[in-house]
């Protein structure tokens, strides 16, 4: 079973650099609504990307249908 676990670092890794852009060029107290969010999700997506088994992995990015205890186990990492 070949690990796609690439995909959930790449979606952390462009969420958190979209986070980081939204503190850093806009100026005012909005900024921090969607950088908040953006950070939220990026740190989300690294956490399953680096700690999640290659099964859950498997189940997440494939097509194969996401079980019982793999939503249970991400419900819980996030």
């Amino acid at each position: 079973m070949k690990s796609n676990r690439h995909v959930p670092i790449i979606y952390g890794v462009v969420f958190l650099a979209g986070g980081l852009f939204f503190i850093f060029y806009f100026s005012g107290w909005w900024k921090y609504l969607p950088a908040a969010l953006f950070l939220f999700i990026g740190w989300g997506s690294l956490k399953t990307g680096w700690v999640a088994s290659d099964q859950e992995i498997h189940e997440l990015t494939g097509e194969a249908p996401m079980s019982e205890e793999t939503e249970r186990k991400l419900r819980e990492r996030l």
